[in-house]
């Protein structure tokens, strides 16, 4: 087993094999767990109205037992979070990422007023696991007994895993089949096991990390970051609301909007050279009509690709200038240039 440390959190990288951990979450499923994610409470007769006010998803329909993705914006517009949404009915859940929920909690109570709200990290009292893959919900299926919900994207449930009460949340973002469980973290261990037990096997965020590249989902504090505009992180559709009323950054958001084009946005780029070494993150990117001049963006996210045959595969912040679908770029790699082809992320 392989552990990737952050300045607080272990994570797993792999358990040995992380070829066979892509296949389980290609082919079949694979089980990861997601100590990296915080969870928010949001309680008080108010919290809807005062979410719906600061957050750029629409929340006025947001009724119990659904999820939604969103971010919460500073007043400059930028990111300063990218969480999902749990409303339960008497209270919403705040997922972020853990490293994020102290500045996600204390901006928000910035502007708690005379609002009869109440926000506190419970990250103490609920635990993440992550089923993923195609045979993820039948996997869950075959071990929970569901008391309140479904099981449909979107959705969420409540119900009996070994014992354990758990959260279930169904996402289908970028045709990837993602069950968050969420459990009390005495309860993890069971619950995980009893999974485990149902035919997952369990994978590290290596090969998960390999399947979103492929899948193109930008991730929070890789890919983008509190620097980012919405438009740069190839998440806008899927965050932001352009129907809703006022939130906290809108005007930067719909300036943007009118405008058309950010500064940068995130891309794909397909490495044509198989031999090519694997570029890191932070490694320069090139326009492929003169390699001599500035750097023209920057690589965020880097695998190699068992769908592309083993070949290089990249996330990059990119020029909106030059960021065109099919176009040719060249990524240094020691002392020569290699050729990477452009395609454009837009998910929904």
């Amino acid at each position: 087993m392989n552990l990737a440390a952050t300045p607080s959190i272990e994570l797993v990288q792999d358990f040995s094999d992380a070829n066979a951990e892509y296949a389980a979450i290609t082919t079949d499923a694979g089980l990861l767990d997601r100590p990296d994610r915080a969870v928010i409470s949001a309680t008080g007769a108010d919290r809807l109205e005062f979410l719906n006010r600061m957050l750029t998803q629409e929340l006025k329909d947001f009724t119990p037992l659904h999820s939604r993705r969103s971010f919460w914006l500073s007043r400059k517009g930028r990111v300063t979070t990218d969480m999902t949404l749990f409303e339960l009915g008497e209270k919403m859940l705040v997922e972020v990422d853990a490293l994020r929920a102290h500045e996600t909690l204390n901006t928000l109570e910035e502007f708690i007023i005379v609002d009869e709200v109440q926000l506190e990290d419970i990250s103490t009292s609920m635990h993440k696991l992550e089923l993923i893959g195609p045979r993820a919900l039948e996997f869950l299926g075959a071990v929970i007994s569901i008391s309140n919900g479904e099981f449909a994207p979107g959705r969420c449930a409540q119900g009996d895993i070994a014992g354990a009460q758990t959260l279930i949340e169904i996402s289908d973002e970028a045709n990837l089949s993602r069950i968050g469980i969420y459990t009390a973290p005495a309860d993890a261990l069971a619950v995980y096991q009893r999974l485990i037990e149902a035919g997952p096997r369990p994978v590290g965020l290596d090969s998960w990390n390999i399947v979103r590249t492929e899948s193109s989902l930008p991730l929070f504090g890789v890919d983008f970051g509190p620097d980012s505009l919405p438009h740069e992180t190839g998440l806008l559709d899927a965050r932001v609301s352009f129907i809703k009323g006022c939130y906290l950054g809108q005007e930067v958001v719909a300036r943007m909007q009118s405008l058309g084009k950010p500064k940068q946005v995130i891309v794909a780029l397909h490495i044509e050279d198989p031999a090519a070494a694997l570029p890191t993150p932070g490694t320069s990117v090139f326009s492929a009509n003169d390699s001599s001049a500035d750097a023209v963006g920057v690589i965020t996210t880097s695998v190699l690709s068992p769908k592309l045959a083993g070949r290089p595969l990249a996330l990059a912040q990119l020029r909106t200038k030059h960021a065109e679908s099919g176009a040719p770029v060249f990524i240094q790699d020691a002392d020569r240039y290699v050729a990477a082809t452009i395609s454009i992320i837009k998910l929904v």
